[in-house]
This record gives C-alpha cells, sequence and structure tokens, in this order.
C-alpha cells in the first residue's frame, strides 16, 4: 500500500457523493459560450466544484491512481458525475470537446492546423498542461491574431 492510497471516505472526501450529488444538476447559471465567457463561467464553475468538494476532480488533486478497488470505481463514479455538471453548463457545440477529450494532449491535438506552434510549445513543457492551462494559451494566441488582423 502506498502512502497517498486512500483506503475509506470520510463526508468532505472528494469522492463522498451526497445523496444532492445527482449527474446532470446544473451548478452554475452560466453556460459557457466559447472564450469570450471563459474566465467568468470558468471562476464560478471552481466555486461551485470547491463547494462540493469536487475541484480536485478537475485541477488533478484527486487522481485515480490513489484509490484501488470499489474505491476505484467510487472514483469513477464521482469523476463521470462532475463531468456531467460541467456538460450541463457549457453550450452544446462545446461538449463533444469535453466529453470525449480525456486529456489536455488530447484537446490540443484535435487543434486546427494553424495552431501547430502553439500545440508544439504547449507539448514540450516539462510538466502536464491542465485542460484549463491548455485553453488559456489558445485563447491567448487567439486574442493576439485578432489584434494582428484588426
Amino acid at each position: 500500500m502506498t502512502g497517498n492510497e486512500v483506503t475509506q471516505l470520510e463526508h468532505n472526501h472528494p469522492s463522498f457523493l451526497q445523496a444532492s450529488d445527482a449527474p446532470g444538476l446544473v451548478l452554475v447559471p452560466i453556460k459557457l459560450t466559447g472564450p469570450e465567457n471563459y474566465a467568468l463561467w470558468s471562476r464560478t464553475m471552481k466555486l461551485a466544484l470547491r463547494g462540493k468538494s469536487k475541484l480536485g476532480f478537475v485541477d488533478g488533486s484527486c487522481v485515480k491512481g490513489m484509490y484501488r478497488g470499489e474505491l476505484a470505481e467510487q472514483w469513477e463514479k464521482c469523476n463521470a458525475i462532475v463531468l456531467s455538471w460541467i456538460g450541463s453548463t457549457v453550450a452544446s457545440e462545446l461538449i463533444p470537446s469535453i466529453m470525449f477529450a480525456s486529456s489536455a494532449k488530447k484537446f490540443l491535438m484535435g487543434l486546427n492546423e494553424s495552431y501547430s506552434n502553439v500545440r508544439s510549445n504547449v507539448l514540450m513543457k516539462r510538466h502536464v498542461v491542465s485542460m484549463n492551462e491548455a485553453y488559456a494559451i489558445v485563447t491567448q494566441e487567439e486574442s493576439q491574431r485578432a489584434l494582428r488582423v484588426g
């Protein structure tokens, strides 16, 4: 058994589910529509997930490798519920990129070829880039391109 392995859950643990933690629950009233409201949506969603003790599923502090046996299945269940909460606050055209992306690397590989330099720079980083970091980098690149065109 490793030092970080979880063997039981307390009520405030990220993998503990309350009766109200149902799939499809709308945690925030803001729908993510694109780069124009990402910062507000992201901050609001992070606050809501922290309030539910589920932010670790998004920021990477609650990882599946910490769990064994039944607790690994509990982690999967919680992860699915968090994905459904996020999906319920995202514009329908953005849902496929969230629901089918398992890592930031797979978000990045689906980018348009015009972003090949951004993709290369992110993939060469020493640490694993989160979806939020990758999205922020791409959004920054889009903003810079818009300034050059305008």
